[in-house]
């Protein structure tokens, strides 16, 4: 157990927590929430107390190959326990509930389909496609020569790194 050493806070937090908490934390000298202030050192945090945690590892794990949908936020995740860690992790926050974890069967979530950005380009289950994919499908099947000619400026910037020009370019094809 460490002592944040944010001015003004008295929080009592395991050591591997006092990032996040400060993370969490507005005031009391934490500075923005989800910064940490230039002028806190968490590496120096003086050790309050030592706390036993019982760390209950899976002997084996059964990892899934594909990505699954969040339902609250449509992130994608490796896997159905993927999607459970980031409930987790969120839970109470960013639309996220509480209980999310205990809300959920790791079955309940979509698999889908990414592309190499990460991007969701469609969901699986009941062979139905994300909106957006199939306009964009409906205008590359369209022969255009236009389309082509900006469908090889878009692969010609991704290939040169500019991905962000190259995500707008493709919004306009929408």
């Amino acid at each position: 157990m460490v002592k944040c050493p944010a001015k003004d806070c008295d929080a009592e937090v395991l050591s591997r927590g006092l990032h996040l908490h400060v993370m969490r934390s507005s005031g009391d000298g934490h500075g923005e929430q989800n910064e940490v202030p230039d002028n806190l050192d968490l590496d120096k945090a003086e050790e309050v107390g030592t706390k036993e945690v019982k760390m209950d590892y899976p002997e084996t794990r059964e990892g899934e190959q594909v990505a699954r949908m969040c339902p609250y936020c449509e992130r994608p995740f490796r896997g159905k326990y993927g999607v459970m860690i980031h409930l987790g992790q969120l839970a109470g926050r960013k639309n996220h509930p509480e209980n999310g974890p205990e809300l959920h069967d790791p079955d309940d979530f979509s698999i889908v389909h990414v592309d190499e950005n990460e991007n969701i380009v469609e969901v699986t289950d009941g062979e139905t496609s994300l909106p957006a994919t199939e306009r964009r499908q409906e205008k590359m099947d369209t022969p255009n020569l236009d389309n082509e000619s900006i469908q090889a400026y878009i692969n010609d910037l991704r290939e040169r790194g500019k991905d962000e020009e190259a995500d707008r370019a493709e919004e306009m094809l929408l």
